[in-house]
């Protein structure tokens, strides 16, 4: 999009159908624009109401505003000052980067560079070699955070994620958290901010990692994870998570994924309890933060166990209205 205004010398304008128009434009199909070239999966990575479903078939692609504009996981827009100046020699225009909009990373992994910001609604409408700021992050900031090995794997992590095409559960997200550090650290009583701040650069952690509570920023808890509902804010503490409680970025998903078909019992009977009082199916799963599906099980479970009561029930015969 942005080399073909450039070179009809047009600016490009605020598009709130950005993806509709590049199918058009490009010859693209739908599928391979959302998984290649925009920020869906990565903002759906963890996902309460999508997990499980290939983000091409999500219910809301043709009607969401913020699918359809391409929305980044960022306010503003980022750029690397070799990676336009490589852009300018191969096609006479720069472009945006998708990796280089994600949260936590800070400079260029291709050329080690640190990343120049920009304003949102303004610059990102622009081509990125026409601002050639000052990187915010020198060589001593990326070569901190190149010797942390946590780190590291928070970049293949997020990884992962912006090339993820099918969302994880929420609620498999954080039984995989409380279960992996109540194995590695259930005895210490060490917390979740005493962890994070032994293992990653505290600047870095200070700059992106304080979540708003109440009036004030505050370090997450464990518990965190596991009542949270889905927010695209949230997703890359989820992965500084998975980056500090496992050494394999591999086994970390794979962990994750397998408490997909784990069951929530205790808030999924709480659910239910609230569902019998008189309270809607949407409000109770939202209050005690499970799926549709922990509620489904534990519906089958009661009738299950009530079959009898409901068998002499039907059978005596009583009419209803």
């Amino acid at each position: 999009m942005l080399r073909i205004t450039a070179l009809h010398a047009k600016k490009n304008v605020f598009v709130t159908k950005l993806l509709p128009a590049l199918v058009r434009v490009t010859g693209l199909d739908l599928e391979t624009l959302l998984k290649k070239h925009t920020h869906m999966g990565y903002m759906r990575y963890v996902s309460t109401e999508f997990f499980g479903q290939d983000i091409s078939r999500h219910g809301d692609v043709m009607t969401n505003t913020r699918v359809l504009s391409g929305v980044t996981p960022l306010s503003g827009a980022r750029m690397c000052v070799d990676c336009t100046k490589d852009d300018a020699d191969r096609y006479g225009v720069s472009y945006w980067r998708r990796i280089h909009q994600l949260p936590g990373i800070d400079f260029c992994i291709r050329h080690g560079k640190g990343l120049s910001n920009f304003r949102a609604y303004v610059d990102i409408h622009n081509l990125p070699m026409k601002f050639l700021k000052e990187p915010t992050i020198d060589e001593e900031g990326i070569y901190e955070l190149l010797q942390c090995e946590a780190y590291q794997r928070f970049l293949v992590l997020s990884e992962i994620a912006l090339n993820a095409v099918v969302p994880i559960a929420t609620g498999s997200m954080g039984r995989a958290f409380i279960k992996r550090f109540n194995a590695l650290h259930f005895s210490s009583r060490t917390s979740l901010k005493e962890l994070l701040l032994c293992t990653f650069p505290h600047e870095w952690l200070e700059q992106h990692f304080r979540i708003q509570g109440g009036t004030e920023r505050v370090w997450p808890t464990i518990d965190y994870f596991s009542k949270i509902n889905h927010q695209i804010q949230a997703i890359p503490f989820y992965l500084l998570v998975m980056a500090l409680l496992w050494d394999d970025p591999n086994e970390a998903v794979q962990a994750c994924l397998q408490e997909e078909h784990s069951f929530d019992q205790v808030g999924a009977r709480l659910a239910l309890q609230d569902v019998l009082r008189g309270r809607s199916i949407t409000w109770a799963c939202r209050i005690h933060k499970i799926e549709f599906r922990d509620f489904e099980i534990a519906l089958q479970k009661f009738f299950a166990e009530n079959r009898p009561v409901t068998n002499d029930f039907l059978s005596s015969g009583v009419a209803c209205k």
